[in-house]
Order: C-alpha cells, then sequence, then structure tokens
C-alpha cells in the first residue's frame, strides 16, 4: 500500500527567514490574493455606503406629536398592530436599488419627551410615511395633533 508523505520543508525554510523577508516570501507565494479579496471587499461596502449617504441625503423627514385620549381603554395589543402595520413600509429591494441606487428601508421612531413636566409622543418618520402614520394611529384611536417640524438630513 502506498504511503503519503507530506514534506515541511517549505515552513522550515520560512521560519528562518526575518521577518521582512517572510511578509514578501508568504506575500509572493499567494497572500497577494487574500491581501486583493480584502480590497476589493473594502472597495465595495464604501461604495455602497456613498449611495446610501446620497439616497439618505435626499430624504425629508418630519416630527409628529400624538395625543392620546385619557379614556383611551386600547389594550396593549393595539400598539402591537400598530407596529405591525407600519412594518408594512419595508420592500424588498432588489440588487440594482440597494447597490446602485443606495435605497433602504424607512426608519421609524418612537419617543416619549417630557416637556415642561407634560409627558409628549412623537414619532419621527420619512415625510412620504406621514399618511401611513397618521392613518394607522386613527384607526386606533389616537390623533396627531401637530406636526412639530419637517426637516431633510
Amino acid at each position: 500500500m502506498p504511503s503519503i508523505q507530506i514534506n515541511f520543508d517549505y515552513f522550515v525554510q520560512l521560519g528562518t527567514l526575518p521577518f521582512p523577508l517572510l511578509l514578501v516570501r508568504i506575500f509572493l507565494d499567494g497572500g497577494w490574493a487574500l491581501v486583493l479579496i480584502v480590497l476589493i471587499q473594502g472597495f465595495w461596502l464604501l461604495w455602497v455606503q456613498s449611495r446610501q449617504e446620497k439616497y439618505g441625503a435626499s430624504l425629508q423627514y418630519t416630527v409628529l406629536a400624538i395625543d392620546i385620549p385619557r379614556n383611551n381603554e386600547q389594550t396593549p395589543k393595539a400598539a402591537e398592530q400598530i407596529f405591525t402595520h407600519l412594518s408594512g413600509a419595508n420592500t424588498n429591494l432588489d440588487l440594482y436599488e440597494k447597490y446602485w441606487t443606495g435605497k433602504f428601508n424607512p426608519s421609524f421612531s418612537f419617543e416619549l419627551v417630557s416637556i415642561e413636566g407634560y409627558v409628549h409622543y412623537l414619532i419621527h418618520c420619512a415625510k412620504k410615511y406621514r399618511d401611513l402614520v397618521e392613518s394607522t394611529l386613527a384607526h386606533h384611536g389616537v390623533l396627531v395633533t401637530r406636526n412639530i417640524r419637517e426637516f431633510g438630513r
């Protein structure tokens, strides 16, 4: 039966080289491929980030203040349904939208703020989803009282 022999002379020779020559030897013996892969991935991530920043700068945002009536007897299930309904704004992006136009799914921010001792509920969302937020809240008996601020990034 033939036997398999492994020759470790390459690794022994590497161990005898000074450190700078060791790095050069590893690079020339195929380490360049790893460097190339890391560079390509880094440039790809920079490209996607720049496209997303460009798309994000084009979005307009608004902050809505909401008032919940004192006699509102909604259960936590209503809040769950609100969040479920707003998650419908997320879409499946194709490769062109995601990597060329830099499009990303919207974000909604729900905040509790105390101003002069009064608790206010604020929603920060993209301006194009304002109608979605208002109709969802109105369906559950919550009124959007005012638009606090509209701004772009």
